[in-house]
């Protein structure tokens, strides 16, 4: 690797930074999770990248130095939607999305999804702390088997990519965002064939969906929702792109109630959604978030079908039902 060579393109002004080679960036990304190179040395590359922002061939080179360090490799894809949410969490508002996966099993969907605690910048409350907290817990060893017994389960970055979750604490100490923060939720550790995944700025919706476009999934959608996340604005229009075109969803509902943003109390308020005790703004949320999911994998023709089935499936309570199937496996 021409080490040298690389801090050249990137040791210049902002107007004379060059772009890498897909190869180039592989190489590099690979050299600092091998630990090759110096800390000072690496925070002045994700700084440089960070100033120059980074183009989908060296998103591609990045990507593939992550998925060569992944201790997970089962070349057999598996019939599930990657629900690939923000490590970094959310911090300003509830989860709603507990409800609308157990919606999107309830109708033959197997959900996957993984993440890490204390992710740079935001460090918020992340989806794996609100399903532990609702009394899913699922160990490393059993990820694989929680999946095919119940039709969901999750991952930690420190059990399927222990080299990347070595450098968080120089990422905590940058204190910005990176293009990692962009990866790390596409890896796919179960080898999900389609994927829903989500940005905050407007520039990265397209990039996003070149990038998967390369990456071969059998289908995806990429969301620009709450606080940079899959579930809807409750607002204003959310956009969302998949391969047949955007889509603008309007869940005008009005703004977010505050309540409690502890995980227990977000567990609790998606057990209410799930039981049918919340009759009012969750519940419409619930429906809408779980209908973007089930639109996501393609399992309806229109987003208004999407909706009906949603609807439907928590009115009834078997999005509920299911949950408590996965419950009972844990004990």
């Amino acid at each position: 690797m021409d080490e040298v060579g690389i801090f050249r393109k990137l040791a210049k002004t902002k107007e004379n930074l060059k772009d890498l080679s897909r190869e180039e960036a592989y190489l590099f990304l690979k050299a600092i999770l091998e630990r090759e190179i110096s800390k000072i040395k690496s925070s002045a590359f994700f700084t440089a990248m960070r100033i120059k922002g980074e183009t989908v061939e060296e998103l591609l080179g990045f990507y593939e130095a992550l998925q060569e360090k992944m201790l997970i490799k089962d070349s057999n894809s598996v019939d599930c939607l990657d629900v690939a949410t923000n490590y970094d969490g959310k911090v300003r508002s509830p989860y709603i999305l507990p409800s609308a996966i157990f919606i999107a099993i309830a109708n033959g969907i197997k959900i996957t999804f993984h993440g890490e605690d204390c992710i740079p910048v935001k460090e918020g409350i992340t989806l794996h702390r609100i399903f532990k907290e609702m009394g899913i817990k699922i160990s490393k060893n059993m990820a694989f088997k929680y999946l095919e017994k119940c039709g969901v389960s999750y991952i930690l970055q420190k059990d399927f990519i222990p080299d990347l979750y070595a450098i968080l604490p120089l990422r905590r100490e940058l204190g910005f965002r990176t293009f990692l923060n962009v990866l790390e939720k596409l890896l796919n550790p179960f080898n999900s064939k389609r994927i829903i995944t989500s940005v905050f700025h407007k520039p990265y919706l397209e990039r996003t969906a070149e990038l998967l476009r390369f990456l071969g999934f059998e289908r995806w959608a990429v969301v620009r929702g709450l606080e940079g996340g899959i579930e809807p604005y409750t607002d204003r229009e959310t956009e969302i792109l998949t391969p047949e075109g955007p889509l603008k969803v309007k869940c005008k509902i009005g703004k977010i109630p505050e309540v409690n943003l502890s995980p227990r109390a977000q567990a609790e308020l998606n057990l209410k959604v799930l039981k049918g005790e919340e009759k009012g703004f969750f519940k419409d949320w619930a429906i809408y978030a779980g209908a973007i999911l089930l639109f996501a994998y393609g399992k309806v023709k229109n987003f208004q079908e999407a909706l009906e089935i949603s609807r439907d499936t928590l009115e009834t309570k078997r999005a509920y039902i299911y949950l408590q199937n996965c419950k009972q496996i844990n004990k």
